[in-house]
């Protein structure tokens, strides 16, 4: 599925070709890769909520199209 992540700051949204099964960490790994932010410096939200590194996107019922914030 794919979902994005907004960058606080600029407002870019960055797509993100995920499986429901990802932790967020992983997530977190392919802003990386694709932005050059490291890992250490994301901060996600969902809903206002941060985002707990070990859970699983499921874990936050985060779906297709969902929008990810990222904060440093």
């Amino acid at each position: 599925m794919q979902i994005y992540a907004k960058k606080y700051f600029c407002g870019k949204m960055i797509p993100l070709r995920v499986k429901t099964s990802d932790t967020i960490v992983n997530v977190m790994k392919k802003i990386t890769e694709k932005e050059g932010i490291p890992v250490e410096q994301q901060c996600l939200l969902f809903d206002g909520v941060k985002l707990n590194d070990k859970l699983t996107l499921a874990n936050y019922d985060i779906q297709e199209k969902s929008i990810l914030d990222l904060v440093p």
